[in-house]
Formats: C-alpha cells, sequence, structure tokens
C-alpha cells in the first residue's frame, strides 16, 4: 500500500485497529517498506527504524522479520506506522520511484495484512530542511526541517481519532515495484537503547545561543531537544561537526518551534563527535540528549598493547 503520488523526501503515517480473541503465544510479521519505518503497538515503540534503505540490490527489497506477541492483548489493538521513503538514490540505496509499505502478520492463526482499509495521512511537519545543507549526492536521506506547528499530536496512541485520515491505493502483489524480490534482511536490528545525556554540554553566546553537545565517539545517533517557545514559527539549526565531510554536506536537522513547552526527537540519524544546536532569542532549552544508533549486538574480545595509536584504532573500529 502507499499514497497516489511518490515525492521526495515524503513521510506518511498509517494506522490499524483490529481486535484478537486472546493475547497471542506468536505473532511473527513480515513488514517491507521503500524505505524505512517506524511502528508502535498500542502506543508501544516495537521497531525504531526498520528497514536497511531498500534492498540487497538494485531491483529487490529486504524485508524485516519480528514477533509482535509481546506488544499485542486480548481485544482491540492499534499498530501505528510512520514511513520515510527517500524518493532519490544513493551510493546504498536504489530509488524505486514508488513509496510502498507491506505488512503481514499470523498472530496465533488471526492475520492482519496491510490493504485499502488501513488509514493514512501525509505527514506535513516533516519537510526539508532550508537552512542547513541538504546532503552530497553519495547520501539517499535529507536533511529535514519538523515544523511542529504541523504536529499531528498522539497519533500512535490507541484513542487518537483518525476517521478524518484518508486511505492508500493498492501498490500490487509482490514482484512489482517497488518491491521487486523481497529478501529477508540477515543484519540485526537496530538496539532500543534510552536517551542519553551528552558526555558533556555548553552555552556560547547570546541571541541566538549555540548549545555543544559532546558524545563519547564519533557515532551515528538521533537528536533529542525538550524546549520551550514564547513565539511559534522559531528555526532551531541541528548541525554536527561532520556536517560537512571534505567538503561535501552530510546530514543534519532543523526543528521549527510552536508556542509553550515540547519535546521532540529526529527520527533520522546525523553524525559526529559533538553537535551544535544554534537557539534563538525567544526559546529556553531545558534539556538536550541523544540516542545512540547500534546495532543490536554485543561486542566480544579486546585489544591492547604500547602503541595507543593502534589501541585507538581498534576502539574505533570496533565501534563502526
Amino acid at each position: 500500500i502507499g499514497p497516489p503520488v511518490s515525492s521526495i523526501n515524503l513521510w506518511l503515517c498509517y494506522r490499524n485497529t483490529f481486535s484478537l480473541a486472546s493475547q497471542p503465544a506468536s505473532a511473527v510479521a513480515r513488514i517491507a517498506a521503500d524505505s524505512k519505518y517506524w511502528l508502535w503497538v498500542n502506543g508501544q515503540i516495537a521497531v525504531r527504524e526498520g528497514e536497511l534503505k531498500r534492498a540487497p540490490n538494485p531491483n529487490d527489497t529486504w524485508y524485516d522479520q519480528i514477533d509482535l506477541a509481546p506488544f499485542l492483548q486480548a481485544g482491540s489493538n492499534t499498530i501505528a506506522v510512520l514511513q520515510w521513503y527517500f524518493g532519490k538514490s544513493g551510493f546504498s540505496h536504489t530509488n524505486s520511484g514508488t513509496a510502498g509499505f507491506l505488512f503481514e502478520m499470523n498472530a496465533d492463526g488471526a492475520r492482519l495484512r496491510s490493504d485499502t482499509t488501513w488509514r493514512m495521512v501525509t505527514n506535513t511537519a516533516y519537510q526539508l530542511a532550508s537552512t542547513v545543507a541538504q546532503p552530497n549526492y553519495r547520501l539517499s536521506e535529507s536533511s529535514l526541517r519538523y515544523d511542529a506547528r504541523l504536529d499531528l499530536g498522539a497519533w500512535t496512541n490507541s484513542a487518537f481519532d483518525d476517521r478524518a485520515w484518508g486511505f492508500p491505493v493498492d501498490r500490487g502483489p509482490v514482484g512489482d515495484l517497488p518491491w521487486g524480490r523481497l529478501w529477508l534482511r540477515s543484519m540485526p536490528f537496530w538496539k532500543e537503547l534510552p536517551l542519553q545525556d551528552f558526555v558533556s554540554t555548553n552555552a556560547a553566546g547570546s541571541s541566538p545561543t549555540t548549545w555543544t553537545g559532546y558524545l563519547p565517539v564519533n557515532e551515528q545517533f538521533t537528536p533529542w531537544l525538550d524546549i520551550s517557545s514564547s513565539v511559534a514559527g522559531l528555526v532551531i539549526p541541528i548541525q554536527s561537526d561532520a556536517a560537512s565531510n571534505g567538503g561535501a554536506p552530510s546530514v543534519n536537522h532543523e526543528y521549527v518551534t510552536r508556542t509553550g513547552r515540547q519535546s521532540f526527537e529526529f527520527p533520522g540519524w546525523i553524525n559526529g563527535h559533538y553537535v551544535q544546536f544554534t537557539v534563538p532569542s525567544g526559546v529556553t532549552v531545558y534539556g538536550l540528549k541523544y540516542r545512540p544508533h547500534l546495532a543490536d549486538t554485543e561486542r566480544y574480545g579486546s585489544f591492547d598493547c604500547d602503541d595507543t595509536s593502534l589501541v585507538t584504532l581498534w576502539n574505533k573500529a570496533a565501534n563502526t
């Protein structure tokens, strides 16, 4: 399923509410998307950034497999999905030209599939950033602007009223675009880690104030902010020290305020040793955090010697 028309940096929200006679012992779901997705069950995050971009080759698509039984309950259940369609190619992603989302679940014999009865809406709060550069041609992701004035509210929760939303269109069977052949992903999901404090944070300047948050190593992460704003429409650019790699822009973001207290975590990663939040006058900062973007694996083994540069190299490689 998907939207009637696709475009660069398209963000879609899907919802489906269904009933189960009892909590299932097993509810294995198979999920595919062009290009990434986030999935909640009954308001609880179950998949944080699913899909490994699109495909193992230019014509086919990965699919994820996960048991959603721990998130389900007897009676009414709601699945909510946020989908990011890149709409452009990069070194590790070939654009299919069509935004599509595929879901299939077997919950102890009760089956749920993505179809045109699901509710769908375009999330216009996600836009292309304008105060920070768009990334170079190697990357299929975009630098994001999130406009909190267009926030949809608590749309991932079961109690949300989605009756004003529209419906997706049928993208056709597997084998056609955007799918091609489906391949089970062999890499693990991302590790579900809590938001973390920066190693240190400092502020410099005034109107605007540049807040710098330092990370323990150069890693991929998603930035989070907790602020209040006296004015709607103020822009907070968010850039890392890796904003320009060798003169070629990388991924960065910007946040547009609504009035009052608000918090937000960007779903798309950025990377670097530190990140800078440029906060204009009229905005009060209550907290800045980050979530590491790491594979759900454990590190085994260690390395040590009297050459500190080799020890540093090993630690950096182990973090890759």
